[in-house]
Order: C-alpha cells, then structure tokens, then sequence
C-alpha cells in the first residue's frame, strides 16, 4: 500500500485556505451569467385544436404564451425581454406555420408590438422545420410571425391543400379537379347564372312579384328603361320625344320620300278663303270696267 505524507505548511488535514474558497467564487460568478444567458425551452401552440410544442432559445427573451391568427396564417408570441434587448431563436415546424408561394419556400413576415419589423433572419431550412432568428429591442412585448399555411392549410382554412399561387376557380366556384363541384355556383358548368336564375323563377312561384333594379320600370311583365322627361321608349332605348305638328303647318315629306304632301284641313280654308277674295275683286274689276264702257256710248 501506499502511503501519503503531508508535507509540512501544505495545510493537510485542515480545511481549503482562503485563496482557493475565493478563486471558486470568482469562477462561480463568471460561469453563472454566460450559463444563463442563452436556455432551450418549449411553448404550447393551439393550432386547429391540437396542441404543438414550438422550440425556442432566448437570449434575455422569455416567451410567457402564444395565441394564432387563422385568418392572417400566424403565430403571435407573447414576451418578456430584458432591459438590455434581447435574441429569439425560434423553430418553427412546417406543420404548425409554413410561408410558400407557388411550391417554393418564402419568406415569413415577423411584426412586433406596434408594426415595427425587428431585424430578423432565417438561419436554418429543413423539410420539417424552418429556424428564424430575431433581434428584439428592450421592452418588446408581442412578436408576429405571419405565413401562408396554418397547421398545413392556407390561412388557416379547412381544405387542407397547400397554397401553391394557383389562381382560383373561375366565378369562384370549386376547382372542377376536387371533385363535388357545387352546380349551383357561378361558372361551375351547366347553364349560365343569368339562366339558372331565370329557370329557378320559372320553377318557382308563379306569384312572387317581380322587382325591377335602379333605372328600370316593371312593363308587360319585363324591366324596361325608365325614360325621363321628354323621352320615350323605342327599341328599347330612350329617345327624344317627337314635337308634336302646329295648325296650319303644311307637313313636309321626309327627304328621299316619294310621297306627296297631305294638306291640313286649316290649309283647305285658307286656299277657299283666298279664292273667293280674288273672284270677288275679278267681279269688282269687270264692274268697274262696264261701267266705264257704258258711260263711253251714252256721249256718243
């Protein structure tokens, strides 16, 4: 066996020196800073009523709840930052909150407190996680991290396909590839909207009155154009109503007509009256003249 012998002045058997308990001190308040500084946790995320855990690291940055925006497709953060600002990194799982455009990765839109955007970078992509990290001022109370997809449907919507940029069906019916096109919807197939209407109100009751929209009056049982002062209706359009002829006003036949005028019954009675006027005077006249002859022989 082995034997130890305490050297004389090494302090055997008597407990550590001064020196030493100070040095382990010093060590202690230098490593607890660096140690706490940066920590790995996990927050609860409600996401179409399941629950996912979201994990993070914060440096100065503790994330006290969550909630989501369905009709925006993001995730709100809750925070408590120190005095001195603070780092997130966050993880983010594809099937909790992804950012795609047309099949391709894009780029997340992070907003805090009172739509100040944070100075913020994504530094890992894999196919089930994406990792940001975001630099936070002190006193930042709520972090917005908005997408595309929500629990893996677009903003947070129940059809559960990814959102690949596609324009939408036309008329804003389904896509005729899902199957189960709703005919009812415009521009689903079948007859246009404008006659499936008409052939509802043919099907439907016979009495229900009919009401005619701004600018339109109910004729015969059809909206018309409802003309204004001095308008009519002709061809379905309004047009100037035609003045109606003054009395004694000879009508004119329409260039390029053939037609010969129609006299008025007060030009009848003028072209009487004026005849007679002038027999008249033709009688006044002869008269006269006879007389003048008949003096002429009588001194003869």
């Amino acid at each position: 066996m082995y034997s130890y012998a305490c050297r004389p002045g090494a302090g055997c058997g008597r407990g550590a020196g001064p020196g030493v308990l100070a040095a382990a001190a010093a060590l202690l308040l230098l490593s607890g800073p660096m140690a706490g500084s940066a920590y790995a946790e996990t927050v609860p995320v409600s996401v179409g009523g399941a629950s996912h855990d979201i994990r993070y690291e914060g440096n100065g940055v503790s994330i006290t709840r969550t909630d989501v925006d369905e009709a925006f497709a993001s995730v709100i953060l809750y925070l408590d930052v120190s005095p001195e600002g603070g780092t997130l990194v966050i993880t983010l799982p594809r099937d909790v909150i992804d950012s795609v455009y047309q099949g391709d990765d894009d780029e997340f839109i992070v907003i805090a407190d009172d739509g100040d955007e944070p100075s913020f970078e994504e530094t890992v992509t894999t196919p089930d996680r994406r990792i940001l990290r975001v630099d936070l001022d002190a006193g930042t109370e709520e972090l917005e991290i908005v997408g595309s997809l929500l629990g893996g449907m677009p903003d947070g919507g129940g059809s559960g396909k990814e959102d690949t940029g596609a324009p939408p069906a036309p008329g804003g019916g389904q896509d005729p590839a899902d199957g189960d096109v709703d005919p009812r919807a415009p521009g689903a197939g079948g007859a246009p909207a404008g006659e499936r209407e008409r052939e509802d109100g043919a099907g439907g009751d016979a009495d229900a009155p009919i009401t005619c929209g701004a600018g339109t009056i109910l004729r015969d049982g059809v909206c018309v154009p409802a003309c204004g002062a001095g308008l009519v209706l002709q061809d379905g359009v309004c047009v100037p109503r035609p003045e109606p002829a003054s009395a004694g006003a000879q009508v004119l036949p329409a260039p390029g007509s053939s037609s010969s005028p129609v006299p008025s019954p007060a030009m009848g009675k003028e072209l009487v009256i004026g005849a007679g006027a002038g027999l008249g005077a033709s009688l006044v006249v002869m008269t006269v003249l006879w007389l003048i002859g008949r003096a002429g022989r009588s001194r003869d």
